[in-house]
């Protein structure tokens, strides 16, 4: 991270059009573009010797930009004693277990509970490579999805496993309770990603300008649930995705129609469970330093014991040992 002291940079703007925070992400590339609106509205940025606080302002040609930015002292996460437990453990990762409800990091110093503010908190060293918001993430999970996530606890470990996420060398598996009787046993679901046009904070299968994305799927148990007289379908499902494109799952599942319980951005509400029915239930993975081939379990959390226990599955821990071995 930077150093305590406060630093100073100054450029000079080469061409017209480019916005400010764009030019910025440009010179600072350990920064993400949350981070650097944060330092512009923080008036941490002068043009032409004045405060400017748009990060959209457009510049022009020759335009003087001076930035100070604050050290590690100023800029780091806030430590919080955040409840998650830790599947495991060594001097270069951690596997958590992550709670639902519960983002990864913060977004902006008014983020304050978030799993970023507790691993400050238990953790002296954290890799820094995500920059100063995300200080040991490699992945995320999103905020209602609970289940195994791994923290990076040096820079060594965390390049090796972000080149083993980037080359897909990680095996990740989901828990997913959906609606409806899915027919086959098992297939895969190949359609491209992309965000929404209109509502910027949503994917949609975009054939046009999507990312491949490619989810495989098992049934594991079909399931119902009597409500008002009525037998309402639903599968118990396993999820492995091939790529890891944001919010892949739910918007794979919803194109499939079979939208995951309880998931308000790309299904419905359900009085079976009060967030997304997803648990991240398996990962495996080299170990980034000694190389060894490791395999983890995030035991299922309550709610999610409940919704299928509600489904009439009890034994789900039986069934669960026979879908880890690889797909």
């Amino acid at each position: 991270m930077l150093g305590s002291e406060k630093k100073d940079f100054r450029f000079k703007s080469e061409s017209s059009g480019i916005r400010l925070d764009l030019f910025l992400q440009s010179k600072f590339k350990k920064l993400s573009r949350e981070e650097l609106k944060e330092i512009i509205h923080n008036g941490s940025v002068l043009l032409n010797g004045k405060p400017v606080f748009k990060p959209g302002c457009k510049l022009k040609e020759t335009d003087e930009i001076a930035v100070s930015l604050s050290g590690s002292d100023d800029r780091a996460v806030e430590p919080r004693n955040i409840e998650f437990k830790i599947i495991y453990e060594d001097d270069d990762i951690a596997v958590i277990n992550k709670p639902a409800g519960l983002m990864v990091h913060p977004l902006s110093r008014k983020d304050k509970t978030t799993l970023v503010n507790g691993l400050v908190f238990k953790y002296e060293s954290l890799s820094d490579l995500s920059g100063p918001f995300k200080p040991g993430i490699v992945h995320r999970l999103d905020k209602d999805t609970s289940g195994a996530l791994i923290a990076a606890k040096n820079n060594a470990a965390h390049l090796k496993l972000a080149s083993e996420f980037k080359n897909r060398r990680v095996v990740k598996k989901y828990l997913a309770v959906v609606e409806g009787r899915i027919e086959y046993d098992e297939g895969i679901i190949s359609k491209p990603i992309g965000r929404d046009k209109f509502k910027r904070m949503n994917m949609r299968i975009d054939d046009a300008e999507g990312k491949p994305a490619e989810t495989y799927y098992r049934v594991i148990e079909r399931l119902s649930f009597k409500q008002n007289s009525k037998i309402r379908p639903y599968s118990f499902l396993l999820l492995y995705p091939k790529t890891g494109r944001t919010h892949q799952l739910r918007v794979h599942m919803r194109h499939f129609g079979h939208p995951i319980v309880s998931d308000l951005r790309y299904g419905r509400n359900s009085d079976l469970i009060s967030r997304q029915a997803l648990h991240s239930y398996y990962l495996k993975l080299q170990h980034p330093v000694n190389g060894q081939v490791m395999s983890f379990k995030a035991e299922l959390p309550e709610d999610f014991k409940n919704l299928l226990f509600n489904l009439g599955l009890q034994d789900y821990n039986l069934i669960l040992d026979n879908y880890t071995s690889e797909v």
